[in-house]
């Protein structure tokens, strides 16, 4: 599966595996985390799949902070099953 796809290909796959393992929502910092992505790279990926359909973010708020909780939809799942079963 490497050899087909470039870097930012594998990252996007990754940030969907990852969503789709989780349990519930994650926040950008969750999936740098797990990911071993940084977030320059991170974000640009989750806008992409956010646009994709692929990824919800919510945006959400704690006491001096904003933050976005992502989480994987049923069209980002069906793609993720497609990718890793070929």
């Amino acid at each position: 599966m490497k050899n087909k796809f470039v870097k930012s290909d594998r990252i996007k796959i990754e940030i969907l595996k990852t969503l789709k393992e989780s349990e519930k929502p994650l926040s950008y910092y969750q999936l740098t985390k797990v990911t071993k992505t940084t977030w320059n790279s991170l974000v640009p990926n989750c806008n992409f799949l956010n646009q994709l359909g692929f990824i919800k973010m919510t945006e959400g708020f704690s006491p001096g902070m904003k933050f976005k909780s992502i989480q994987i939809t049923k069209t980002g799942i069906k793609t993720i099953n497609k990718l890793i079963t070929e």
